[in-house]
């Protein structure tokens, strides 16, 4: 893929991640992917304000903290400089009200203990270089940094979405959607016609883990221009990821897959 074919991926795809996005339905093409994509024309229900305040008060920051966790699991919202605790304060002024919301399994003490013991791991230098076999490696000890004070039940896919806040998006954040997508744009193939097991390792198959997720690292790198990794700080723009999560939901082979070199 070149550099105009990875700004047209992200250009087509990225505006169907925001909730109630008014940028309005252009042609038959969108129509068809609207349709295929199920809820109207939006996936998910964050709005630019919310992703906006992750991406610059704790992606930027390196900081995975409650807030970070919540939006993973689908359940950060943040309106007019609000967030979610304070947004549903009249209903319940506890703090722990977006814990209940998120995941009733994980007592707030043990998550806030689990925060603060991630504040100790420093890898402000963290970058995917040129050599597998020293990232693969690399990748697989600040891991098991991450998942060796872990909540019971805290999965691997959390445990890179740490990693991930805690690099400051020098690794990337991995999603079974975004890693159906790349595979689908490596073999050129609607991203219906690609199967990926819908579970993961558990989470102290450390190496089980970090094969399928350096496999992920490695499509990246394959697929898209070197002009679009590692740039800015990032191994990939948040707007690629986006982009790569909305293409992993198209799910009808008659919807127009992605198509190389076209304008």
């Amino acid at each position: 893929m070149n550099i105009q074919d990875a700004k047209r991926f992200i250009t087509t795809y990225e505006k169907y991640y925001f909730d109630r996005e008014p940028n309005g339905i252009q042609n038959y093409t969108e129509q068809n992917i609207i349709n295929d994509l199920g809820r109207g024309n939006r996936i998910t229900t964050i709005n630019r304000e919310s992703e906006d305040y992750i991406c610059t008060q704790k992606l930027d920051t390196g900081l995975f903290d409650k807030y970070a966790f919540a939006w993973k699991s689908g359940k950060f919202r943040r309106e007019n400089n609000r967030t979610q605790d304070e947004l549903f304060m009249d209903a319940d002024s506890n703090d722990t009200h977006i814990y209940r919301r998120t995941f009733d399994s994980f007592p707030q003490e043990q998550l806030n203990t689990y925060f603060n013991n991630l504040r100790e791991l420093n890898h402000d230098d963290f970058q995917i270089g040129a050599d597998d076999n020293e990232n693969y490696e690399r990748i697989l000890d600040f891991y098991e940094q991450v998942i060796s004070t872990a909540p019971d039940h805290f999965g691997p896919i959390y445990a890179i979405t740490a990693m991930f806040f805690l690099s400051q998006g020098r690794l990337p954040i991995f999603d079974s959607k975004a890693f159906i997508a790349v595979k689908a744009l490596t073999y050129d193939v609607s991203p219906c016609f690609i199967y990926v097991e819908s579970g993961n390792p558990k989470q102290t198959k450390s190496r089980q883990v970090i094969n399928k997720y350096y496999e992920y690292i490695r499509l990246l790198k394959y697929v898209f221009p070197a002009e679009q990794i590692n740039q800015n700080n990032k191994f990939i723009s948040r707007s690629l990821d986006r982009a790569l999560w909305v293409y992993g939901h198209i799910k009808d082979e008659n919807t127009t897959k992605f198509i190389y070199g076209h304008n």
